[in-house]
């Protein structure tokens, strides 16, 4: 990683590192996360954020934050598709989910739009918990373990009801 990548990277762990009052901490929605937002050009996201290609499968490609392992995004066509949360992120939805909120949170603040799924790779009562703004537009997507803890949040446009990413 050279040190631009390297610059960029503190820079945007520092612009979404909390602050206290004076600068609230980003919120991940439908829409991305603070000036980061679905749809936006991934040469943007690159410029502005020192989002880095780590994967590319065709037109789809895995990023990184240099600096940061709690998020991850997906690009598709040259455009942000999607953003990811997971392991010790201590980031929150717009309605006050985060990792290791409980399936029941989950319930109460997405209310009965929520379509509740069983996972794909782990044992029930293991769930995908996805809120649609608009219908495979723009949501949001829970992933619940055994325990029914939240393990990963998705944001983003159709791909986030993607199970492995790009492939």
């Amino acid at each position: 990683m050279d040190l631009k990548s390297t610059l960029a990277g503190a820079l945007l762990a520092a612009s979404l590192a909390s602050t206290g009052a004076a600068a609230p901490r980003p919120v991940l929605t439908p829409d991305g996360m603070g000036a980061i937002r679905i749809g936006m050009s991934e040469a943007e996201a690159a410029r502005r954020f020192g989002m880095v290609s780590t994967e590319v499968d065709g037109d789809c490609h895995h990023l990184e934050f240099p600096g940061r392992v709690d998020l991850t995004g997906l690009a598709r066509k040259g455009r942000i598709a999607g953003l990811l949360a997971s392991g010790e992120s201590q980031l929150r939805t717009d309605r006050g989910i985060r990792i290791g909120s409980t399936e029941r949170d989950v319930r109460r603040a997405y209310g009965p739009g929520l379509k509740v799924e069983p996972s794909t790779y782990d044992d029930p009562p293991a769930h995908y918990l996805t809120f649609w703004v608009r219908p495979n537009v723009r949501g949001v997507k829970f992933v619940t373990d055994a325990k029914g803890l939240v393990i990963a949040i998705n944001v983003g446009d159709e791909t986030i009801g993607w199970t492995d990413g790009c492939g």
